[in-house]
């Protein structure tokens, strides 16, 4: 494994954090984020990857029309197509969200589902995941005066509706800034974050069959602010960079489900 630092061309994103990425196919979408002002971005940037081009291409979407407030620490998760947004922040205010925002990359468009019942609290560093099929999950996170819960909430993305699973065995520490992922067949794993005690270390897997927290494992790689892929390939997670308490890590780490 190789790392490579491409050429983009094109008009480039202003610099940002907090802000998502997101894979499909052989595209990858950049919503939102804040710089240091701090000023709180709704763009969509579009980074296609085919043929080694590397090409930005900022779309021009409907986000003024449907009054989609500018925000870091979403999340944007990827299901049958198109991009479900959930939470986030205001930097300036500090207030969070609760909403969810579909994008559609075909048609470049934006839309406000209609929800049948209440939504999570609202939050922002949090984890999401795509899990069968069509559904949603969302755990951990920041409120605005603190940790969120450490509640799992279900979005069925066909019947728009929130759920809360009961879940079995004991739920890690509610944190934000975690890494997550979700391993088909395997469960919803969670490295590190921020909890109300600092920065922390463990694996929690929570079991997306039978919804059961299995023990959290500890770790010698304490880190929050981090990333989770899953290689499709090996169905390994690989884990990137983070802060450690101490400064900014540029490691690359492989979980083995």
């Amino acid at each position: 494994m190789t790392w490579a630092t491409p050429v983009p061309c094109g008009d480039q994103p202003a610099a940002r954090g907090g802000h998502t990425a997101t894979a499909l196919g052989h595209k990858c979408y950049f919503f939102g984020g804040a710089n240091r002002s701090p000023e709180a971005f709704n763009d969509v940037w579009c980074l296609d990857t085919a043929g080694d081009k590397f090409e930005w291409t900022l779309f021009t979407t409907n986000s003024e029309k449907i009054g989609l407030a500018g925000r870091s620490g979403s999340s944007v998760t990827q299901i049958a197509g198109r991009l479900y947004v959930f939470g986030g922040q205001e930097p300036q205010t500090g207030s969070c969200f609760n909403d969810v925002l579909v994008f559609d990359p075909e048609r470049k468009a934006w839309w406000r589902p209609k929800i049948a019942n209440g939504a999570p609290p609202p939050r922002h560093s949090h984890c999401a995941c795509a899990f069968h099929g069509t559904r949603l999950l969302i755990w951990g996170g920041a409120s605005e005066s603190g940790m969120a819960d450490s509640q799992v909430y279900i979005f069925d993305t066909e019947k728009f509706e929130w759920s809360k699973p009961a879940v079995a065995g004991t739920p890690p520490a509610a944190r934000e800034m975690a890494a997550a992922a979700h391993v088909e067949g395997k469960g919803f794993f969670i490295h590190g974050g921020r909890s109300s005690s600092g920065i922390v270390n463990d694996i929690a897997i929570l079991d997306t069959e039978e919804f059961i927290w299995r023990e959290p494992r500890p770790t010698k790689y304490g880190r929050c602010a981090h990333t989770a892929v899953v290689d499709a390939i090996g169905q390994r997670v690989l884990l990137f960079g983070g802060f450690t308490g101490s400064g900014l890590t540029g490691e690359l780490l492989e979980l083995l489900p």
